[in-house]
């Protein structure tokens, strides 16, 4: 069943609002680190919730491209296949779910 116009800038007007979300939360973390001041909750809440972001929103835009979002024909596959990788490589979600969990808790559940 085909998208309708309304539908499909709903979706895209979601995925941008998130992006700058998260591009904020970008920004409020590199002001952190400019200052010199402890933002190792917030590093890790930013990759985590962009690692996150850029899958879904990745997944979505094949879904809009139907079965061609699926082909080599549009770069939407490629977009997917990166950010499923950045999770694992930019350090993996648990991990940043630990970190934001010890900051938060002061609790190490490492050791």
């Amino acid at each position: 069943m085909p998208l309708s116009g309304k539908l499909v800038q709903e979706i895209i007007a979601r995925m941008e609002a998130e992006i700058e979300a998260v591009r904020w939360l970008v920004y409020y973390v590199s002001d952190l680190k400019t200052k010199r001041l402890p933002h190792a909750k917030e590093i890790s809440s930013a990759k985590w919730l962009a690692s996150e972001l850029a899958v879904r929103v990745s997944a979505e835009a094949i879904r809009l491209h139907g079965a061609y979002g699926c082909t080599d024909d549009f770069p939407v596959v490629h977009h997917y296949r990166d950010a499923v990788l950045n999770t694992i490589l930019g350090g993996t979600t648990e991990i940043h779910k630990l970190t934001i969990g010890r900051e938060l808790l002061g609790i190490n559940a490492m050791a």
